[in-house]
């Protein structure tokens, strides 16, 4: 192998060196061990098949956002929304599989998934179109994009009017229904695992996406504009169009990876970002919190507790005295 070969996979292996090192610092500065800190990394990543699960949807959903994010970059493109197109994409799946409550799972699951694509679609769109017929930055524009998804995910879940669900104590939770179980994607079939087939379809979307951008007339076409977006003109490519449709692209990928959390509940976080569930076993478009046996959860919020810094992620929703809501 050459040593042309050896770099991409050289240059992975030191992005994920200096990430863990970024992750200690900051752990470190906290307060924590690093010791503690790789050892809570390691169980909740693998300290049970539950945490397989979990770290594996979480990679599929990665994974998603990174494929729509090469496409936009191939371009010339910076794509940063992803979050605020995984809120609209949450949003759609959510309210058609809450919907379509008698249909069956050959009609309700594909409805679910290319609705939360077209959501992302359409949501990208927006910054697409301000780029091309603008010329706004794309960075700025998706960026911002980001807290008026976030806020959006906030209004539906707390409106009853809209997706929230029916409201029968004051410890109703601000989150959607339950999608229905035809709306649900597949399990891996790990047992007491919660990792589903979305992981099958973010291969299948990276090797897909692989092939296009390398062997086909369209990547040959995005890479030209990417490099040199007159030269590209001159020739006769249409740089706008391709430009929207590979920032547009990468939000339908991101609003996809929205829809493969079919089996969770739309819900959201008081804070900024990112939304994260009021739920025990319910979380849209978040990263999930370690949830092995040995995980403290506030039993107001169910949010995950830190031992790092003592306190619930979602302490401004907690009644005042919550410290005597500490559960293990």
């Amino acid at each position: 192998m050459s040593v042309t070969a050896y770099r991409p996979i050289a240059a992975a292996a030191a992005a994920m060196v200096a990430a863990g090192l970024i992750g200690l610092a900051l752990a470190a500065a906290a307060g924590a061990a690093p010791s503690t800190a790789m050892a809570a990394l390691w169980e909740g990543m693998f300290g049970s098949n539950y945490a397989v699960g979990a770290s594996l949807n979480v990679a599929a959903t990665l994974m998603l956002v990174a494929v729509g994010f090469t496409i936009a970059h191939r371009a010339g493109l910076v794509n940063v929304g992803g979050e605020g197109q995984i809120c609209a994409g949450g949003i759609a799946a959510t309210a058609i599989g809450t919907t379509l409550t008698g249909a069956p799972a050959a009609v309700t699951l594909p409805a679910v998934l290319a609705g939360a694509a077209a959501a992302g679609w359409a949501w990208a769109a927006i910054a697409a179109y301000l780029r091309v017929r603008r010329g706004t930055s794309e960075i700025i524009t998706t960026l911002l994009l980001n807290f008026v998804g976030l806020a959006m995910v906030l209004l539906v879940v707390h409106e009853p009017a809209l997706l929230r669900q029916p409201v029968t104590s004051s410890e109703t939770l601000p989150q959607s229904e339950p999608l229905t179980a035809a709306a649900h994607l597949p399990l891996l079939g790990i047992p007491r695992s919660p990792a589903t087939i979305a992981l099958w379809i973010a291969l299948a979307a990276a090797v897909g996406t692989a092939i296009m951008v390398r062997h086909t007339a369209l990547g040959t076409r995005l890479r030209a504009v990417g490099r040199n977006p007159d030269a590209a003109a001159r020739l006769g490519l249409p740089v706008d169009r391709l430009r929207f449709l590979s920032l547009s692209g990468a939000g339908a990928f991101s609003g996809l990876a929205a829809g493969c959390w079919s089996r969770q509940r739309l819900s959201c976080s008081p804070r900024d970002s990112p939304p994260v569930t009021a739920s025990r076993d319910s979380w849209w478009g978040c990263w999930p919190a370690a949830r092995s046996p040995r995980s403290q959860r506030c039993r107001c919020c169910s949010d995950s507790w830190s031992p790092v810094a003592s306190t619930c992620s979602w302490r401004r929703m907690c009644p005042p005295r919550r410290s005597r809501w500490w559960s293990r």
